[in-house]
């Protein structure tokens, strides 16, 4: 089930983030498993502004979750992480349909993210669900100096992209 996060989840939501970073191990990309986790302040922003919403099992114990971030009229989608235990059920895809028929009560109209060009459930799973790279004048300062973060922390830029989907 998908639903919006609710207060008692977000101390949880580190250790999905944790394990879901586990599955980067011996790719390209290991170096994002051993960034910080999100703060707890940053989930509990994100759930104040009704963007932050969970997957949840049959008992509502979160197993998933999607932080998005709204950049009017972009709804950037900050972290999307499954627990391995629960990868392949379609979770990832649900949650990105949550945010998408949020995105206009948000004031936006499409979404957003960064993510790895060659990690096969990063931007070639992305680009099977409807988003598009991203380049040049086509990206927007905001989202260019996500990526530019992103390399100060380690991550090669030659790996990253910037994706847009609109949202219908």
């Amino acid at each position: 089930m998908i639903r919006p996060a609710r207060p008692i989840d977000l101390p949880l939501l580190p250790a999905i983030e944790d394990a879901a970073g586990t599955r980067f191990a011996g790719t390209s990309a290991a170096l994002d498993a051993d960034l910080p986790s999100i703060p707890l302040a940053a989930f509990a922003a994100a759930h104040e502004l009704g963007c932050l919403w969970v997957a949840a099992d049959r008992d509502e114990a979160p197993i998933g979750f999607l932080l998005t971030e709204p950049r009017a009229p972009w709804l950037h989608l900050r972290e999307l992480d499954v627990h391995p235990d629960h990868n392949g059920k379609g979770l990832g895809r649900a949650l990105i349909a949550a945010a998408a028929a949020a995105a206009p009560s948000l004031g936006c109209d499409r979404l957003s993210l960064t993510t790895f060009r060659d990690i096969p459930w990063n931007a070639p799973w992305y680009r099977r669900i409807g988003f598009q790279d991203m380049q040049g004048d086509a990206v927007p300062d905001w989202l260019a100096a996500i990526l530019a973060q992103e390399a100060r922390l380690g991550l090669d830029p030659a790996n990253r992209c910037a994706m847009v989907m609109p949202v219908l």
